[in-house]
């Protein structure tokens, strides 16, 4: 397997169909029956990145691939996305990855050991904002810029205060990938276990399948042991942090909207009352996650300087 660095660099300089030719040889070519892979399968935007590249460094000698849709459904939807953009190497790599993977694992169901399944989830608006930056970045940037190049930024707040204000959790991609995609390829349902926010990880385990649901806040804490536990690794597993917003080239604008996002209380209410939210986070952690996205949390900020300068 190519060191993901490495093969990162390779594939920008490769055509999108040569690029997931490689992708699925390479899948194709591994032997689950005898060695079967860690799937880090879990909707985007949730830090799945820095665990692949971490597992991928460390001593465990499995195959890992990373994977946001297994399901029918999932991979006849990344086709369809795929012939509308032929030229999208985002697209055809995410489409030979699960298209590749859900043949085969379907083909050595039955005679595969038990997989390991890690899950990773995250405060929903962080990423609902994160995954409208990666479009913004990846295909959509020219959109929202001037002339001169400079970011239309009161544009670009006004497009994501529609968006969360149209919020469904009948049919927001957060909360209903599990049942989407999890339930539906392994047949496993986290909502009828119990997830103790303050653990912040949770191992659910089937005939089939050992699955370690871990939240992206809780990652650096513990995630290094816990991991490193559930796959029984030689040595603690090191985080190597990948795909940092902060080191991309939209940071500024990023830091920025995060700074000057308000959205109304109504509506963060809404998306922190869904079965998702409530589910994986408490209540005081909700109250807290509600504060720093609502629409008060600037006013107050500039009231708290404001009364900090007077007392000075």
């Amino acid at each position: 397997m190519l060191n993901s660095i490495l093969w990162s660099k390779i594939r920008t300089f490769m055509p999108p169909k040569i690029s997931a030719w490689m992708l699925r040889t390479e899948i194709l070519n591994q032997n689950f029956q005898k060695v079967p892979p860690v799937l880090i399968y879990q909707f985007g935007k949730v830090g799945s990145s820095t665990l692949r590249v971490s597992l991928r460094r460390s001593p465990l000698k499995r195959p890992v691939y990373q994977v946001h849709r297994l399901s029918e459904e999932g991979v006849n939807n990344y086709r369809e996305k795929y012939e509308t953009a032929p030229h999208s190497i985002h697209l055809a790599d995410n489409l030979a990855i699960s298209e590749t993977l859900r043949k085969t694992l379907l083909e050595t169901n039955e005679a595969m050991p038990k997989l390991s399944v890690i899950t990773l989830t995250r405060d929903p608006v962080a990423a609902m904002l994160s995954t409208f930056f990666q479009a913004l970045d990846n295909r959509r940037g020219h959109e929202f810029r001037n002339a001169d190049g400079t970011p239309q930024t009161d544009r670009i707040i006004s497009v994501i205060h529609r968006k969360f204000k149209e919020f469904d959790e009948s049919t927001n991609r957060i909360c209903t990938w599990f049942d989407r995609e999890l339930k539906t390829t392994f047949g496993i349902d986290v909502f009828e276990h119990p997830f103790d926010p303050e653990q912040g990880y949770q191992v659910i385990q089937t005939d089939q399948v050992d699955l370690l649901l871990l939240r992206l806040e809780d990652l650096n804490q513990v995630g290094e042991g816990v991991v490193s536990e559930f796959l029984g690794l030689p040595s603690p597993l090191k985080l190597k942090n990948r795909n940092q917003r902060d080191r991309q080239k939209i940071a500024d604008l990023y830091s920025y909207v995060k700074a000057n996002l308000d959205l109304p209380r109504p509506v963060c209410r809404k998306i922190y009352e869904s079965r998702y939210a409530t589910h994986f986070y408490s209540p005081a952690e909700r109250k807290a996650f509600i504060n720093t996205w609502a629409v008060e949390r600037r006013v107050k900020n500039e009231q708290q300087i404001l009364k900090e300068s007077v007392e000075v």
